[in-house]
């Protein structure tokens, strides 16, 4: 997961020739993925499914979330609740693009065995 970090955003005022610029007393947290929880199922033909529930909190809505999976012997990979773009798979990988994300998602994973998951966001 991405650390938080702040930014004072700038305020420009002015007319004329005469320009002032300060920094806002009220910090904007930049975005971040919140994990909520996590629930698990064996499944009967011997795979193995996680359902990752996730919030996108930020005080500015993002242009873009890019949300990247790795786990062993991957079989599927879902987000549900989100418009999603560029989505592609592999044996051990799922990548999707979320634009302008915002609110509650849910992640579903399914694999060949239970497996470590990472699960990695940029904004």
């Amino acid at each position: 997961m991405e650390t938080k970090s702040y930014k004072s955003p700038i305020l420009v005022t002015g007319t004329g020739n005469a320009v002032s610029a300060s920094a806002s007393p009220h910090p904007i947290m930049a975005p971040e993925l919140q994990i909520l929880g996590q629930r698990e199922a064996d499944n009967a033909d011997g795979s193995h499914t996680v359902c990752i529930p996730v919030e996108v909190v930020a005080d500015n809505a993002p242009k873009l979330l890019a949300l990247h999976v790795i786990v062993d012997g991957l079989i599927s990979a879902e987000l549900t609740r989100a418009e999603v773009k560029n989505a592609r798979q592999g044996n051990n990988f799922f990548s999707a693009d979320i634009p302008s994300p915002a609110g509650l998602y849910e992640l579903t994973i399914q694999m060949a065995q239970r497996s470590h998951i990472q699960l990695n966001a940029h904004f």
